[in-house]
C-alpha cells in the first residue's frame, strides 16, 4: 500500500482508494488485473504465499499440487511457499 500511496500515477492513486474499499481477500485479484506490470512479480509472490497459507490451514502444506507426494524439505528450506516436488517442477517447467 505504502509503494501506491506514493505514486503520481491518478491510475494507481484510483486503486488505492479502490483497495480502501474491498475486502482484502480480494486485493490480490482487483490489484493483478489493475496494476502495471512493474507489479506483476510481487502479486505473483504475494499469491504463491497465499497458496502456501491456505494449504497449511487445510493441512496440506509441504503436499505437491500436483502429485500429491511430500515435497523435498530441501526445496521448501529454499522457498517455503513451494507448490511441487521436483520432479513435477520439472515437468511443469518444460
Amino acid at each position: 500500500m505504502a509503494l501506491l500511496a506514493q505514486s503520481v500515477h491518478s491510475s494507481q492513486q484510483s486503486l488505492l482508494i479502490k483497495l480502501d474499499n474491498i475486502n482484502h481477500s480480494e486485493w490480490l485479484d482487483y490489484a493483478a488485473l489493475h496494476l502495471g506490470s512493474e507489479y506483476q512479480g510481487y502479486i505473483k509472490r504475494l499469491m504463491q504465499l497465499e497458496a502456501a497459507i491456505s494449504q497449511h490451514e487445510i493441512g496440506l502444506y509441504g503436499v505437491c499440487a500436483d502429485c500429491e507426494q511430500p515435497i523435498e524439505q530441501s526445496r521448501l528450506n529454499i522457498d517455503l511457499a513451494c507448490q511441487r516436488c521436483i520432479k513435477c517442477e520439472e515437468k511443469y517447467a518444460q
